[in-house]
């Protein structure tokens, strides 16, 4: 069992570091891409970009399908990545370095960010699903309390992205007339 949770441990910490990490990725992709090399100035933006989006950026949720990740996970992926993108212009204009990066690549960089964000996340959740099958981890869900709140639990279970693969039923030592 133990064994079990350090592999789901892992699993966690991968969909915590996911979102900084692919920030970090898209950033020099798109300075080498754009000036064929990767000058140290950005090792400070990237450095700064990262201890934001780790601030920011939750565990980026499974999704089953595409277009269940872009209807539920979108809007929530590119507000966090404006909320990066408002911290780091304005740290870099507060502390004076703004001006050494160039527009082109800054630009580009935040455009294309919220695209591989959104293509990891998918790809993330398809790689942990096929991951989580192959260990053959079955997962369980009991809802506490058989009342409209514990139905509308049940519910939101049974239409989950990540659904538990057993759904064992309620808990309620309260009294029928309850």
């Amino acid at each position: 069992m133990n064994n079990l949770n350090n592999k789901l441990s892992l699993v966690a910490l991968l969909q915590q570091l996911l979102a900084p990490a692919v920030i970090l990725i898209t950033l020099f992709a798109t300075v080498w891409m754009i000036s064929n090399q990767i000058p140290d100035k950005y090792l400070l933006l990237a450095i700064i970009t990262f201890l934001t989006s780790t601030h920011i950026f939750e565990q980026l949720p499974l999704c089953s399908s595409v277009r269940q990740c872009f209807i539920e996970h979108s809007q929530e992926l590119i507000l966090s990545w404006s909320t990066v993108v408002a911290i780091v212009v304005i740290l870099c204009l507060v502390s004076g370095i703004l001006d050494r990066f160039p527009s082109k690549v800054l630009f580009t960089w935040f455009l294309i960010t919220p695209f591989t964000l959104f293509a990891s996340q998918i790809l993330v959740s398809i790689l942990i699903e096929q991951y989580i099958s192959l260990k053959k981890v079955i997962r369980s869900a009991v809802v506490v309390g058989a009342n409209d709140i514990g139905l509308y639990l049940a519910h939101k279970i049974a239409n989950a992205s990540c659904r538990p693969d057993k759904f064992m039923g309620f808990f309620d030592d309260r009294d029928i007339s309850r």
